[in-house]
C-alpha cells in the first residue's frame, strides 16, 4: 500500500473525517493540491490540534516503513515523498503558531489599552469631583523632588486645568510628566503637562496613570552631583569603573559599558572622590537594568556609617545648589 494510502486509512481512524474529506486533506499533503497552506488555515479554525495529528501520522508511518527499506530499496521514493509531507506540515503548523502568538499580543496591546483608558477615566472622575480643592504638583529634577502648590479649576474633555500658587521653581515643561497628589485622592497620579502658561500661572495636564513618584518608593533621598565622577568598583581580583549617576545616605546608582559577571546581590567594593573626600566602602548590588547599551547599577552602602555625616551634607547642600537652578 502506498504512503498516501496508508496516511489517508489512519486519518480516518484518528479522526471523524469521511472519505472526500480525507481524500482532500491526503492530496493537499502529498501534492500541495489544492495549497497545504490554505487548506491548514480552514482546518485549523475548526479544529487546532488536527495539524499535530496529520503530523503524528505521518512520523507513525516513517517510523514503520524505514525498517523495511533495507528489504526493499525501490521504498526510497515513498520515504522521500513522506519527508516532503512532514516537512510541509511542520512548516506550515509552525506558520499558524507564529499567527497565533502575534494575534496574543495583539489581543493583550488591545487589552492593555483598554484597561489604561479604563483608569484614566477613573482618574477623570475623581478630578470632576474635586474641582476648586488644592492639589501639589512634583516634578523631578536631577533626582531631587521640586514641589509647587495648584488649585484644580476645571476639566475639559481628558485634561484637568490647574491655577499655581506660589509658583517659585520653573518644573513645568510641556511634554513631561508631573506627579499630582492630594488627600483626596486614592493614590499618586502621573500627567503629562500640555499647556504651560507662565504668565497666567496655568497648566493643562492630561494622559494620567496611576504610579508612585520615585522617591515614594526609596528610603532615602537621592541627588544627581553636579559633576562628573568616577566610580571604581571591585569584585574579586577583577575593577571596573563606571560613571556617579546619583547618591544617597544609603548608596549610590552608576552607569557603565562593561560589567561582565557584576549581578545583583554581588557584595563589592566601591571607592569614588566626592568633593575633596575619597569614600571607601563596601557595598552591595541591589538592581542592574539595561537601556541604549549603558547599564545602570544600583548599590547599596553596607558600611556607609563612617561616611553618613559627610554624604548627607553633601546631599542637602546640594539639593539646594539643584532647587537654586530651577528658581525663577
Amino acid at each position: 500500500m502506498k504512503v498516501e494510502d496508508i496516511f489517508k486509512k489512519k486519518l480516518k481512524e484518528k479522526t471523524s473525517y469521511q472519505e472526500k474529506t480525507a481524500e482532500i486533506i491526503k492530496d493537499s499533503v502529498f501534492r500541495d493540491s489544492p495549497p497545504f497552506k490554505n487548506l491548514a488555515v480552514k482546518i485549523h479554525k475548526s479544529d487546532k490540534k488536527i495539524l499535530n495529528t496529520i503530523e503524528n501520522i505521518l512520523i507513525e508511518i516513517m517510523k514503520e516503513k524505514i525498517e523495511t527499506i533495507k528489504e526493499n530499496p525501490d521504498f526510497l521514493g515513498e520515504i522521500k515523498k513522506l519527508l516532503s509531507a512532514i516537512e510541509r506540515v511542520i512548516f506550515t503548523l509552525n506558520n499558524l503558531q507564529e499567527l497565533e502568538i502575534e494575534k496574543l499580543k495583539e489581543q493583550v496591546k488591545e487589552e492593555d489599552l483598554k484597561a489604561k483608558e479604563r483608569e484614566e477615566e477613573i482618574i477623570i472622575s475623581f478630578f470632576k469631583k474635586l474641582i476648586g480643592t488644592p492639589f501639589q504638583l512634583t516634578r523631578y529634577y536631577k533626582e531631587v523632588p521640586v514641589k509647587c502648590c495648584a488649585v484644580l479649576k476645571q476639566v475639559i474633555d481628558r485634561f484637568a486645568i490647574f491655577k499655581l500658587e506660589n509658583y517659585r521653581y520653573f518644573i513645568l515643561k510641556e511634554g513631561e510628566d508631573v506627579f499630582i497628589s492630594s488627600p483626596n485622592l486614592p493614590s499618586s497620579v502621573t500627567g503629562t503637562v500640555k499647556h504651560f502658561h507662565l504668565e497666567k500661572e496655568m497648566v493643562s495636564i492630561g494622559f494620567f496613570r496611576l504610579s508612585a513618584p520615585p522617591q515614594e518608593k526609596r528610603k532615602y533621598l537621592r541627588v544627581k552631583p553636579a559633576e562628573d565622577i568616577e566610580v571604581t568598583i571591585k569584585k574579586e581580583n577583577k575593577t571596573y569603573t563606571g560613571k556617579l549617576e546619583d547618591i544617597s545616605i544609603g548608596g549610590i546608582g552608576i552607569s557603565t559599558n562593561k560589567t561582565d559577571n557584576l549581578e545583583v546581590f554581588d557584595k563589592v567594593e566601591i571607592e569614588f572622590f566626592l568633593s575633596g573626600k575619597i569614600i571607601k566602602t563596601t557595598g552591595e548590588i541591589k538592581n542592574r537594568k539595561e537601556n541604549f547599551g549603558k547599564i545602570k547599577l544600583g548599590i547599596a552602602f553596607q558600611n556607609e556609617k563612617e561616611y553618613e555625616e559627610f554624604i548627607a551634607k553633601y546631599i542637602i547642600k546640594r539639593e539646594v545648589e539643584i532647587l537654586n537652578e530651577v528658581k525663577i
